[in-house]
């Protein structure tokens, strides 16, 4: 967190990716945003800790497999 006092990370529960504050005093862990399913990338503050940007989408890949090029 930008005021020193917490440590955010992204965790995925139940399907749903979030942002979760955990306080560097030793308290309980909080859930700071409520998004609907979907994996979090990545996400980072602004300077003065009142925006957070983030990243989120589906992840997708495709697998090709080519042989017998040489023919």
């Amino acid at each position: 967190m930008p005021d020193s006092r917490a440590i955010c990370y992204a965790d995925k529960q139940e399907g749903v990716g979030n942002i979760w504050m955990q306080p560097l005093d030793g308290s309980a862990p909080r859930q700071l945003t409520y998004w609907k399913p979907g994996p979090i990338f990545s996400f980072a503050w602004s300077r003065d800790g009142k925006w957070l940007a983030f990243a989120s989408g589906t992840q997708m890949s495709d697998v090709v497999l080519i042989t017998d090029v040489g023919r």
